[in-house]
């Protein structure tokens, strides 16, 4: 991480980029997109969680919701598949 790498400010945007894709989920039609996109930064989130071990719990929490964010996607996606 850089020197002046900002955690605290690095997770907050996190948390913003899963409330904005959990709207934009839900009228995106390219949802394909959005799940590679949501995986690659709950990879970054599992990554940093490795480096930050105090911060785990918040960390992890977000992890959490963007699995959840990622599931709820793809079930749309294979609704949308079988309509």
């Amino acid at each position: 991480m850089p020197a002046d790498f900002d955690l605290d400010k690095r997770l907050r945007k996190s948390a913003r980029m899963l409330r904005a894709w959990n709207w934009m989920a839900v009228i995106s039609t390219r949802r394909a997109e959005a799940v590679h996109i949501l995986r690659e930064e709950a990879k970054w989130l599992i990554q940093l969680g490795l480096e930050h071990p105090r911060h785990a719990r918040r960390i992890g929490r977000l992890i959490v919701a963007y699995r959840r964010l990622i599931e709820a996607i793809e079930l749309r996606m294979q609704q949308q598949e079988a309509a």
